[in-house]
């Protein structure tokens, strides 16, 4: 069922089914009416709002569903409780309020003949209202209700509960959850992803969330990011969409002051499980030079558990180096090239607590690098033989941005060109030379190990302390 909302509050609903084609009905026909009505009776909506609290929520539509979701699930015993409060219900007024009830109706009778009959109904309420009134009490340091529960406890019963209606429901589902992140830190918001995801493992269960926190956007390859704009009239229109796994940072950029944070931080998000240290670099074509260098000497064992993070310039490690170590507890290593703009990151680093022995890695360190003053890019790590030979073939004028004298030979500048054809033919080239690439990766590992190290007895000096 698709709704569209047009002008001057009008709307109209279309309906699609696999095997019919498409048909256009009024929507006033009998036919659109009976589909609607259909569908709303095998498809249930449930909206939690904002903030919502846990009694305002099942005061509302969501009840309904509820209650659906506990017939279908428990239908035996919600009539074996149905049973016991009729009984309990028939006892109460042939019991206790006989007497009171045959003395009301014996005097008022006697002064009013017209009354021939009086009731006594107590207050009992359904089951389905006692479920719905259930109190929810948590242990801590000290039992509670729930309203006296921070937030992220209290979120974490609503998702508790819309994950009952989502594996015990028959009938197809719709949640829609607004703002589940308010309240809570990037972590607490990570854990309500998380959470919310496993609802919709369910074919017949939909599940549609809107945020303002690119902590808790889906990164499942079934879901789909959909940005939304609100355009100079006042509709709010879809502007781009994208699957969870998909590169989406051009879609939050609309979250961010400074656009480009989107893709910044989009990449700290990214770190996979099982690494063991992160790597910044200047250029995409970093990671994949050191990768390539530790396959063709047998050192795979280096590079599978480093996640390389490029950041697209050497003034971009520097904010993309301090995201990723704030996204996570793995050790973050700046790798610079030793040029200008490479010595400004790694002094601007600095001033953030960040050291040249541990976090910070400039490509001087390399025993075997140039002492001759000039530059010192990840280029020049490479096996000098397979370069010149990649050169060769594809000829100076379109390898080199330039070439400088260096002792008895020559240094390059290499081009952007001549660095994506090495992506892709450098492999040719290699021997089993790795150059400098498996000193590098060594290096970032070590430097890895010495934060762990560091990090382990500040946490011990505090616990001492």
């Amino acid at each position: 069922m698709v709704t569209t909302f047009g002008a001057n509050e009008s709307r109209q609903t279309s309906f699609q089914a696999k095997g019919f084609g498409a048909a256009s009905l009024p929507a006033q026909s009998v036919e659109h009416i009976k589909l609607e009505k259909q569908f709303r009776s095998v498809v249930r909506f449930a909206v939690v709002h904002s903030g919502q609290d846990l009694e305002s929520l099942l005061r509302g539509k969501f009840r309904e569903i509820l209650q659906l979701v506990i017939s279908d699930h428990l239908g035996n015993e919600i009539a074996k409780a149905e049973a016991a409060r009729d009984e309990y219900l028939r006892y109460l007024q042939t019991q206790l309020l006989a007497p009171l009830r045959g003395l009301i109706q014996q005097r008022v009778g006697e002064m009013f003949p017209e009354i021939s009959n009086a009731e006594l109904l107590p207050a009992v309420p359904t089951v389905y209202d006692t479920l719905s009134s259930v109190e929810i009490r948590l242990g801590d340091a000290v039992t509670t209700p729930l309203s006296a529960k921070g937030t992220g406890v209290r979120g974490a019963v609503l998702i508790s509960m819309l994950q009952y209606l989502a594996e015990q429901s028959k009938r197809s589902l719709v949640l829609a959850v607004e703002e589940p992140e308010a309240f809570l830190h990037p972590a607490g918001q990570e854990d309500i992803r998380d959470q919310l995801e496993e609802l919709a493992t369910r074919k017949d269960v939909s599940l549609v969330v809107t945020t303002h926190s690119p902590y808790v956007i889906s990164r499942s390859k079934t879901s789909r990011v959909t940005e939304l704009r609100k355009r100079a009239d006042g509709f709010t229109e879809k502007a781009a969409t994208v699957r969870g796994n998909e590169n989406r940072a051009h879609l939050l950029g609309a979250l961010y002051r400074d656009a480009g944070l989107a893709h910044v931080l989009e990449r700290s998000l990214e770190i996979p499980p099982g690494t063991d240290v992160v790597a910044v670099t200047e250029g995409y074509t970093d990671g994949h030079f050191i990768r390539q260098c530790c396959t063709a000497a047998n050192r795979q064992d280096l590079v599978e558990t480093i996640h390389f993070i490029p950041a697209g310039s050497a003034s971009s490690v520097v904010p993309q180096a301090i995201l990723a170590a704030a996204a996570t507890e793995v050790p973050v290593i700046a790798v610079l090239d030793f040029d200008d703009n490479g010595r400004a990151a790694a002094a601007k680093l600095k001033s953030f607590n960040w050291g040249n022995q541990k976090n910070i890695l400039t490509l001087n360190r390399w025993d075997n690098a140039c002492n001759k003053q000039h530059d010192i890019e990840i280029e020049d790590l490479l096996p000098r033989q397979a370069v010149e030979q990649l050169v060769a073939q594809l000829g100076e004028d379109v390898s080199l941005d330039r070439k400088e004298k260096c002792g008895t030979g020559w240094h390059f500048r290499l081009s952007k060109t001549w660095k994506e054809q090495a992506i892709s033919q450098l492999t040719d080239y290699l021997d089993g030379d790795p150059g400098g690439m498996v000193w590098l990766a060594g290096e970032i590992h070590a430097r890895a190990a010495k934060i762990a190290a560091s990090t382990r007895r500040n946490s011990l000096d505090a616990r001492t302390g």
